[in-house]
């Protein structure tokens, strides 16, 4: 049966899981076509997820998201994001940039879960 990348958010691992709106999903897709069509590979099937300590947290984002859309398909919105961005980003962004303390202590991880399946 085909891979379906999974919708709407759920529970998995202890964490709450929803599809990632980045471009990830379709930089990969395209290179496991370019893959497929030159070199003849069994392409990959692929999703990508973000995942959530608590569903307060995913609201959270949902809303900023939201606010944040608004705000830069307008003129306005957008000139008011550059000149203050601390102020609605809520101090995550600031036209200084971070400071080597906060440089040393960001962090993200990757998790790569994988099912294999036979091409015969």
């Amino acid at each position: 049966a085909p891979f379906r990348p999974k919708s709407g958010i759920w529970r998995e691992d202890g964490l709450f899981c929803s599809p990632f709106a980045g471009s990830d999903r379709s930089v990969i897709t395209r290179s496991q076509r370019y893959l497929h069509e030159k070199e003849q590979t069994v392409p990959v099937q692929t999703g990508v997820y973000m995942t959530f300590q608590s569903t307060a947290l995913f609201l959270y984002l949902c809303v900023f998201g939201m606010f944040f859309i608004i705000l830069i398909n307008t003129k306005l919105g957008r000139k008011l994001l550059l000149k203050y961005p601390k102020i609605f980003t809520l101090g995550v962004v600031s036209a200084e940039g971070a400071t080597p303390e906060q440089v040393e202590q960001a962090s993200f991880s990757i998790t790569l879960k994988g099912k294999g399946y036979s091409v015969l």
